[in-house]
């Protein structure tokens, strides 16, 4: 019998202007944390996470963990998440997305990008908005990506 696997991807924006919504930041990303756990679980698929960051002084993407089993993942703690400088999203979800593709190729893999953010780019060098929409458009049409946005009301 073959086995479904699941890659889970977070890019959590780190930037200062997170700071006002800091705490419910961190809910948002253990509330998915704990349903992904469950649906895992339940239904019994070889899951991994992998987070990235984007922010701080040198508005940087770091990789805080890579390809880990979910069920030892922990939930994120709010002294942990420390918003602060420029904002660059479109390397974070570039290096996220370029990252994944060379895991794996097999067909039995599904992959959700999971991008936590206010939408305020400001900071990427590497990787423009076109270019990274033309990756996430190239990436959904395999069926084997989701990408998702979980956005403040209000923003962009």
């Amino acid at each position: 019998m073959t086995q479904l696997k699941n890659k889970l991807i977070f890019c959590l924006d780190e930037s200062g202007s997170m700071q006002s919504i800091a705490r419910p930041t961190v809910a948002a990303f253990n509330k998915i944390l704990e349903s992904a756990k469950a649906n895992a679980f339940s239904s019994g698929q070889a899951t991994t996470l992998t987070l990235y960051t984007l922010g701080g002084q040198h508005a940087k993407v770091s990789r805080k963990f890579h390809d880990v089993p979910i069920d030892q993942v922990k939930p994120l703690r709010r002294e942990a998440y420390q918003p602060d400088g420029g904002t660059p999203l479109f390397d974070c979800i570039g290096d996220a997305i370029t990252d994944a593709l060379m895991l794996t190729s097999d067909p039995l893999t599904s992959f959700n990008l999971n991008c936590i953010t206010d939408g305020e780019e400001r900071d990427s060098h590497r990787f423009s908005s076109g270019g990274g929409k033309r990756l996430i458009t190239m990436v959904q049409g395999t069926d084997r990506w989701t990408v998702t946005f979980m956005v403040p009301r209000g923003c962009k």
